[in-house]
């Protein structure tokens, strides 16, 4: 089971909840860049592009270096996406334990019958 927190935006017509698994993320270790590409965080992407630079320029702790911003970056994913959803004018609506994202969002649209 997992924790999702559920975003929307009370003054908008578009009544689509955004749904963020709160915890580590395995696809924001991996694909850093991708992952920030995919949910359309312009200055993460950057910032990532930016620290590989910094990072690629140190070649006797390039390898260790990458690493750990690869695992900051994985532990920090959700944080990030809940940063981004409150600069878009989304507030926090609800807090679901669920078994994926799917059932999250089955149980939230039960809880508020939309």
């Amino acid at each position: 089971m997992n924790l999702y927190s559920i975003y929307t935006n009370n003054k908008s017509e578009d009544i689509s909840p955004t749904i963020i698994k709160q915890g580590f993320s395995f696809w924001a270790l991996v694909f850093n860049l991708f992952w920030a590409i995919y949910h359309k965080m312009w200055f993460v992407a950057g910032i990532v592009v930016l620290a590989n630079l910094i990072v690629m320029q140190f070649a006797g702790v390039a390898l260790v270096g990458q690493v750990i911003q690869l695992f900051v970056f994985g532990f920090f994913a959700s944080e990030i996406r809940e940063f981004y959803a409150k600069k878009q004018g989304l507030q926090l609506d609800d807090v679901i334990l669920a078994g994926s994202e799917e059932e999250a969002e089955v149980k939230y649209v039960m809880r508020v019958g939309v």
